[in-house]
């Protein structure tokens, strides 16, 4: 995304920053969890911004139009992977400053990968894993 948008991956970021922020509530005011909230959200929201941007690269170079690159399909794809991901990262968080244990819960529609990871609890900070799937917490792909 970089070489094309230049700055514009920054000012995405920047713009998903602060509806990324509140789906922490009260763990971005906490002054034991705020750092943590804000680095994770400045280096997920620079990531996603990236990601889009390089993905819409690619798809202008293949030829496709630009209703397609920004379908709302597409936005409620990022939308929603996005707010899954902020989510369970506040899990995580609340997880560690409790010392509790980290399950993985699925919604009606998981995928296979998703439902075995349903079944295993881990402690904040280590990786859910199936076959070769490591991730610290859901979502494990794009919703």
């Amino acid at each position: 995304g970089q070489e094309k948008f230049g700055n514009r991956v920054r000012t995405f970021a920047n713009a998903m920053s602060p509806h990324c922020r509140d789906f922490y509530g009260k763990l971005a005011d906490d002054p034991a969890t705020r750092e943590d909230v804000t680095v994770i959200v400045e280096q997920r929201c620079l990531l996603t911004a990236d990601s889009v941007m390089d993905t819409s690269n690619e798809r202008f170079d293949n030829g496709d139009e630009p209703s397609q690159v920004f379908s709302l399909d597409r936005a409620a794809t990022i939308a929603i992977t996005e707010a899954s991901y902020h989510l369970n990262a506040a899990k995580l968080i609340r997880a560690k400053r409790d010392k509790k244990q980290l399950g993985w819960r699925i919604g009606g529609k998981a995928c296979a990968t998703c439902k075995a990871m349903a079944r295993k609890t881990v402690k904040p900070g280590r990786p859910f894993i199936h076959g070769k799937v490591s991730v610290l917490g859901p979502p494990a792909h794009p919703s």
